[in-house]
């Protein structure tokens, strides 16, 4: 099957963790929360995945402040050809590789990578 055809699945969005306003004034929040355009920002690159060059056999992204991990494996799931690193916080990098590899196991570790920012 031609995957370039057929719309992007989109995860399971996840649960907001992101601690109160207070505890993310004061960094102590892990900040795993949802970015509201994400799915807006992957609807508007679906159509236009060639014209933006995600479809090249050597692409490479980096998301900087993973959070959940949502949006990378998103892109993950929909770019095979992809190899992906997604960041985070010390702190916060053991929850985002458990999200990570509940999505999407196999993925995490071959062409996703968990890295501290």
């Amino acid at each position: 099957a031609d995957l370039t055809l057929c719309p992007w699945c989109l995860l399971p969005l996840p649960e907001n963790e992101a601690g109160t306003p207070e505890q993310r004034s004061a960094g102590l929040s892990t900040h795993m929360s949802l970015w509201p355009a994400s799915t807006g920002l992957l609807r508007f690159l679906e159509p236009r995945k060639a014209a933006c060059g995600l479809d090249r056999q050597d692409l490479r992204l980096l998301e900087l402040g993973s959070g959940t991990g949502w949006m990378g494996m998103t892109m993950a799931t929909n770019l095979p050809k992809a190899s992906i690193v997604l960041t985070e916080r010390a702190g916060a990098v053991d929850r985002l590789e458990a999200q990570c590899r509940a999505w999407s196991p196999n993925i995490v570790g071959s062409r996703v990578r968990i890295a501290e920012l």
